[in-house]
Parts: structure tokens; C-alpha cells; sequence
């Protein structure tokens, strides 16, 4: 990773770069909040019947965000009780949906996207549902360590209504004209996302892809690259083509149930389209192939295509570094390695003890590291897993030590060398040369640096 980034996942594609105006918008509204949820929970049931979820958890008093006369609730969920699969059917079938996400044998598993203490939360008070086994919720390696809630806050859920969004002037009709003639407001529309209530997860991870419960592996663009190319293997078995190809019909969806309870609701939800999936999932496999195949990052055009698609990672500035914070502490092997470093980096010394979680969680409380903590810090926001694993592409190929001639992989005995041998270097040589008398005899112009590297015979 270039630096502490924020992975936003969701069961379609969701991106604000991407996609139909109601999906960017959507996705510009779950992030504005100050405050920060591992888990979004997007209620995509337009009124007058919905929101829906929003009663089965019953938050407390909601927040106004100003984007929307629909409040957007916040859940703590430490005052949230316990509930039977027949109170809360929509949030048991949307937990099903996350649990079919990572239910595979594919890299990715659920402890590795969302903090341990969330899901050992969530066992609770939803008991029928099996998110994480008992035992499993902090992944092997990962040291048990006390929760801060900061911005990002692990215990907090995050139920956003769909924000209204005025029609453009392309998509009123007839009618809406005069409505709009009528009112002086253009009316307004929700855009539902496909399967009505979407889960989001949102997911802290450092420079070496930690994450609060586990790790991301490296190498996803290799295991995504030879992967058979099959449609249903990518989104069910690999389990990463989801946020970047529309998978049409998924298990778990909540569709059947709001239909169900509001008949006349189902003419205002988005339309399931014929087919498994949009297909750009074997798109992208190709185009990734093909890059790795031919090098293409050594040329321009090969370049361009990467960063074409790295270009929609966004640059956001946070109000606190504590979720990275604890992320290197719960890598580490002993509390009293996580001690140490909490003295020799921050200066916060606990009294001598055997309990060491407790010794843990009073450093955690300091002021003094709680202070160091509170600046602003710059990370990036990747939303899905195809720019992920672009990524991790471009910078194991940039890293990479390999000559501009021939592409072959070779060590630098010079931090500045570009070429493997003489001959390459030979070679790269008379290729410039010709390329500038070429230049010169179609009068094009040169590149000035080119021209000081070889300056013409007067």
C-alpha cells in the first residue's frame, strides 16, 4: 500500500466516480459523516414505506446530516438488544448477505474486513445467524487488545436512508415538467440500490495490509489473474467480483421480504436484469492478463491503462490515526511488546502488573497518547477490490528491479541503473538515436532532454 488506506466494499459496484448519477451520489453520502462505522447499512426502501430497517433497531434519537429531510441514525451497538430472526428479518437477511460474501474458499475472510469485537458483538445480539464460529472472531496471531472509539469507531452502526436527488433536466418527464412549473422545485427521486438494503463495509488498513482483525494478502491481482474464467467462480468462489461487475441475483437478499410487506413498493426498486452478472469481471481478468503478459508497464500506453484506473483512489484527509494505531498494536506478538513500544514511541508508562489487557487498556486511555493521535492524517480511500489489486500490480511491478530493454528482472549493483547489460543498454541507445534523426527529418520537436543527453554536430 502507498499509505494507510480505508477499503470500501460493498455487494455492487459503488464508487463516486462510477456508475449512474444515484450510485456516485450514494456513495458521496455514507462517507460525509465526521464519525466513522466499519459497517453502512444503506435502506434503499423509498418512502412512504420505508426506511424499514431503522425500526428493527430501533437507534436512538437521529442525526440530520442537511442532505436529506429523512434523519440518518446512528446504533451504538451496546444499547441495541438482543433479537429473534421474527423481530429483525431484514437485518437477519442482510447479515446472511455479508456472510455469503466471505463464505468461500476464496483469500478474503470475514475477520480480515471488519474488527473482531463488531463481530463478536454481532453474534450476540443477532444469535441465530453463525457470522463468525465461536472461537474464530479474532483471527490466529492478532493479539486481543482493548477497543478506542475515535472517528472510527467499531461498535457503531451507520443506517442511511437513500438521499433524495433531483431529477435532471434529461431525465424529467412530461409530467414532472408541470410538477416542476407547478411547485417551482424539480422533483426528486431515490436511487435504489439493487438489492433494496445494502451492507457496506469499511476497513482501516495500514501499509503493509493489516487490517484490525487480520491481514489482506498481496498478491490478490495474482490469485484474481489465474483464476479460471468463469463468471460464478470470480463472484462465488474468489468472492472480489462483486464490487466491480453487478452480480444480477444474490442469495440473502432482503427484496423478497420488502416486497412482500409492501406489494406497491417493488415498482419504485431498480429492476433485476437477465443474466448472472455485467461481465466485466472476465473483462478485467483479460486486460489485467494481457498487461502482465506483455509487460505493458513498460510502455506508455500500458502505463496509461493502469493509471487510468488508480486515478479514482481518493486522497482524504481523517481527524485521527487512532484505527491505524491499533492496528500495529494488534500485530504484535506479547502485550509486553505492545508496552514497550507504547513507551519508547509516546512515552506512556503503566504501573507494574500482572494483567496485562488491563495495563493495555489504561495506556490506550492516556491523554497523552490520545493527544499524539488527534492530528489530521492523509490516507487513501479505495473503493472495491479491482483497484486494490491494480494496486498491489503496479507496485510490485514498480518496485520491481527490471531492465527497460528487455524487461527481464535483474539486480542493481546502482540505485540509478535502468538496464541489465551492455548490450541492452547498447541497444536502448541506437533506438533513441534513431528516433531523434526521425524526429528531426519530419521536423517534429524534440524532447529537450534528449537533446542535452546528445546534442547535434554543428
Amino acid at each position: 500500500m502507498r499509505r494507510e488506506s480505508e477499503l470500501v466494499l460493498a455487494g455492487f459496484p459503488l464508487s463516486p466516480f462510477k456508475g449512474n448519477r444515484g450510485v456516485q451520489e450514494l456513495a458521496k453520502f455514507i462517507m460525509q459523516p465526521s464519525r466513522l462505522s466499519p459497517v453502512v447499512i444503506i435502506d434503499g426502501v423509498p418512502p412512504p414505506w420505508g426506511p424499514l430497517l431503522i425500526d428493527e433497531l430501533r437507534p436512538p434519537p437521529p442525526l440530520s446530516l442537511g442532505l436529506s429531510a429523512t434523519p440518518v441514525p446512528w446504533v451504538d451497538l451496546l444499547a441495541v438488544p438482543a433479537k429473534r430472526r421474527d423481530e429483525a428479518p431484514l437485518t437477519y437477511s442482510v447479515l446472511e448477505s455479508l456472510k455469503a460474501r466471505c463464505a468461500t474458499d476464496g483469500p478474503i475472510k470475514l475477520p480480515d474486513l471488519m474488527p473482531p469485537e463488531l463481530l463478536e458483538k454481532l453474534e450476540v445480539l443477532f444469535p441465530e445467524i453463525d457470522l463468525a464460529p465461536k472461537g474464530t472472531a479474532w483471527s490466529e496471531g492478532i493479539l486481543r487488545t482493548p477497543s478506542v472509539r475515535g472517528r472510527f469507531d467499531p461498535l457503531l452502526l451507520f443506517v442511511a436512508p437513500v438521499p433524495e436527488i433531483p431529477y435532471m433536466h434529461h431525465e424529467m418527464g412530461k409530467g414532472d415538467w408541470l410538477e416542476m412549473e407547478d411547485t417551482g422545485e424539480p422533483p426528486v427521486h431515490y436511487p435504489s440500490p439493487p438489492a433494496v438494503i445494502e451492507l457496506v463495509t469499511i476497513t482501516p488498513v495500514n501499509k503493509s495490509g493489516q487490517t484490525l482483525g487480520g491481514a489482506l494478502p498481496d498478491d490478490l491481482w495474482s490469485r484474481f489473474l489465474n483464476a479460471p474464467s468463469e463468471t460464478d467462480y470470480l463472484h462465488e468462489v474468489l468472492g472480489i467480483a462483486d464490487t466491480f461487475c453487478l452480480r444480477h441475483e444474490r442469495p440473502g437478499a432482503p427484496r423478497e421480504i420488502v416486497v412482500k410487506r409492501h406489494p406497491k413498493a417493488e415498482r419504485y426498486l431498480t429492476e433485476i436484469a437477465p443474466g448472472y452478472c455485467e461481465g466485466r469481471c472476465l473483462e478485467e481478468q483479460a486486460i489485467m492478463a494481457e498487461f502482465e503478459e506483455e509487460k505493458q508497464w513498460l510502455e506508455p500506453f500500458g502505463r496509461t491503462i493502469a493509471q487510468q484506473r488508480l486515478k479514482d483512489i481518493e486522497e482524504v484527509q481523517v481527524q485521527d490515526s487512532l484505527a491505524w494505531e491499533i492496528i500495529k498494536g494488534r500485530h504484535q506478538r506479547l502485550y509486553e511488546a505492545e508496552l514497550s513500544r507504547l513507551e519508547d514511541e509516546y512515552n506512556v508508562k503503566t504501573p507494574p502488573t500482572t494483567d496485562m489487557f488491563s495495563a493495555l487498556q489504561t495506556a490506550y486511555a492516556r491523554r497523552k497518547f490520545l493527544d499524539r493521535l488527534m492530528g489530521p492524517l492523509v490516507v487513501d480511500r479505495i473503493w472495491g477490490w479491482q483497484l486494490l489489486m491494480w494496486l498491489q500490480l503496479w507496485q510490485a511491478r514498480e518496485s520491481a528491479d527490471h531492465c527497460l530493454e528487455c524487461g527481464q528482472p535483474f539486480e542493481k549493483s546502482v540505485a540509478n541503473r535502468r538496464y541489465c547489460s551492455e548490450g541492452c543498454q547498447r541497444a536502448a541507445k541506437n533506438k533513441n538515436q534513431a528516433r531523434y534523426r526521425r524526429n528531426r527529418k519530419l521536423d517534429k520537436p524534440v524532447d529537450p532532454r534528449y537533446r542535452r543527453r546528445y546534442p547535434a554536430k554543428r
